[in-house]
């Protein structure tokens, strides 16, 4: 299966609204959904005075980063996907899956041995999307690779 078949498989639940996979070692996105943008950009940043400051999101790093800490990353710049800033809810070793939340959505992104598998939802636009969809399908993608050492 390539990539972007894999891409498919996640999209195809209708649990998410966007899918990407990155690669552990070199933070290259391997494969996207066609609604999800993972890229490099000047984010700006409250800080604890309200201030607004600038910082580079390098999204790819970021989630790299974010698995290979157990869910921490330096603030800033946080956490972000598809130019929107995520606060973790949970962090689970057992698995290596980290539970996300935005406003009206969330996302679930689990590390296998090789890559970084990212699953974005919102019930913005379908109302009976949620948390609990996302972190299955995306669970379930990635024990696959697991299972295949990869």
């Amino acid at each position: 299966m390539s990539w972007q078949d894999h891409i498919n498989k996640l999209m195809s639940s209708n649990a998410l609204d966007g899918a990407a996979i990155i690669g552990l070692q070199d933070a290259k996105v391997y494969g996207i959904s066609k609604d999800l943008s993972i890229g490099v950009y000047e984010a700006l940043i409250k800080d604890e005075n309200g201030e607004a400051k600038k910082c580079t999101a390098n999204e790819a790093q970021i989630l790299v980063d974010f698995c290979n800490k157990k869910g921490k990353v330096p603030v800033p710049p946080g956490i972000w996907i598809n130019k929107k800033r995520y606060y973790l809810l949970n962090w689970r070793d057992e698995s290596n899956v980290g539970y996300v939340k935005t406003n009206q959505g969330g996302a679930c992104i689990a590390k296998t041995n090789k890559c970084v598998i990212v699953g974005v939802w919102s019930n913005a636009k379908i109302p009976s999307r949620n948390g609990g969809d996302c972190n299955k399908t995306v669970e379930k993608v990635a024990e696959l690779f697991m299972k295949v050492n990869y």
